[in-house]
């Protein structure tokens, strides 16, 4: 199944960002890439439930490629082929962050994943992402 979501591999886990275009999801990817982590796919990519696992990979036609919101279509030297998702982040305006979020899943191609809600233009974002990945603050 093709989705509208872009996805990495940070600290042996693999994260879905979904939302809307424009949301931040390439930004996201950036930032994670940057920080050590691994792209799997940008703005597009298929996902499958492989006995219970969901996998996520990246059409062929995209492969290492990230669009940068005002530079361009970039190739990606850190890239993955595919990934199990541990974790999905929906892409919010700052506005929509809650300050104490109740926990939240989303159901996949029957697989259910712990959701959470992030700004992705927020100084702290990855902060913010690594504490969700460990459930704790280093």
């Amino acid at each position: 199944m093709l989705v509208h979501a872009s996805c990495v591999r940070w600290n042996k886990k693999g994260i879905l960002f979904v939302g809307p275009s424009g949301s931040g999801k390439s930004d996201a990817c950036l930032q994670v890439i940057y920080a050590g982590g691994k792209l799997v796919a940008d703005d597009q990519t298929e996902i499958r439930n492989q006995d219970g696992t969901l996998i996520a990979s990246c059409p062929k036609t995209i492969y290492g490629k990230i669009e940068v919101r005002g530079v361009g279509i970039l190739p990606v030297k850190r890239v993955l082929p595919k990934t199990p998702v541990h974790l999905i982040v929906q892409m919010v305006p700052l506005v929509q962050m809650e300050r104490m979020p109740e926990p939240e899943e989303e159901k996949l191609e029957e697989i259910v994943l712990p959701k959470i809600k992030l700004y992705p233009f927020e100084n702290s974002f990855l902060l913010k992402l690594k504490a969700a990945l460990n459930k704790k603050v280093s």
